[in-house]
C-alpha cells in the first residue's frame, strides 16, 4: 500500500493576499511592541471607505495623515512624471 500524499495549497497571487500579508507583518510587529499606534483607511467593492485609529492622539494622527499625503503626492508624481 502506498503512503498518502499531502497536497500543498499555494495561494494565488492577488491584492487580497498582499493585504493579508501586510496585516500579518503589522500584527507581528505590534505583538513584539514595535507598533504602538495605527491609523488606517480601507475600501472595497461593496464597502464604503472606513477609517480608524488606535493608540494615537490628535497630534500623532495629524503627523501620520501628513505622511500619507506626502506618499500620495509622491505616487502621483511617479505615475505622471516618473519617466521624464
Amino acid at each position: 500500500m502506498t503512503e498518502p500524499r499531502v497536497a500543498e495549497i499555494i495561494p494565488f497571487p492577488c491584492v487580497q493576499n498582499e493585504i493579508a500579508a501586510a496585516f500579518d507583518v503589522m500584527a507581528a510587529q505590534a505583538r513584539a511592541g514595535l507598533i504602538t499606534g495605527v491609523m488606517f483607511a480601507v475600501s472595497g467593492p461593496k464597502t464604503a471607505i472606513m477609517t480608524g485609529w488606535h493608540g494615537v492622539d490628535m497630534a500623532e494622527r495629524s503627523v501620520m495623515l501628513t505622511r500619507m499625503q506626502f506618499d500620495l503626492i509622491d505616487a502621483y508624481i511617479g505615475e505622471n512624471y516618473g519617466d521624464e
